[in-house]
């Protein structure tokens, strides 16, 4: 079952709550642009709504993860919802490890050699999201299938 009212009510509420936990004060008008990183003797230049976007990504992937899983995958919806912050959170991810390759290239110009076994974490949990993303979608395209044949 569909509650227009009830969906959009989470939509929104997820939406300003990301805002909120980025930016506190509620300052709209923030002449600050951007946000500084120092890594050794780099620094990296992250615009805010870079920031903005990742947050919103991740509260979207754990609020709408939680209400699906609490549905039994019945809402398509959410179902829907999720499969699309799922995609974009996996887009997040390789751009994460695009930052940090950078960051291993930069400490290998200076002679100090890092793990790279946070690339292959990244690597492994982008492969289960994908398996994830295609679990969802077969049961997502199920329960469509046997709202239709019900009409």
């Amino acid at each position: 079952m569909f509650n227009k009212i009830k969906e959009t009510v989470w939509f929104v509420a997820t939406f300003v709550t990301a805002y909120v936990c980025y930016n506190p004060s509620l300052n709209f008008n923030s002449q600050d642009t951007s946000a500084d990183v120092n890594v050794y003797d780099t620094y990296f230049v992250i615009e805010h709504s870079i920031i903005l976007s990742g947050l919103i990504v991740m509260l979207f992937f754990v609020v709408y993860g939680i209400r699906m899983v609490c549905n039994r995958l019945k809402n398509l919806f959410v179902n829907c919802i999720f499969l699309i912050t799922n995609i974009f959170f996996i887009a997040a991810l390789y751009y994460i490890d695009g930052v940090f390759k950078s960051v291993q290239t930069l400490q290998k110009n200076n002679n100090f050699q890092l793990n790279s076994g946070f690339s292959n974490i990244i690597i492994v949990i982008q492969i289960l999201l994908i398996i994830f993303e295609v679990f969802v979608a077969a049961k997502t395209v199920s329960a469509l299938r046997r709202n239709k044949k019900a009409e």
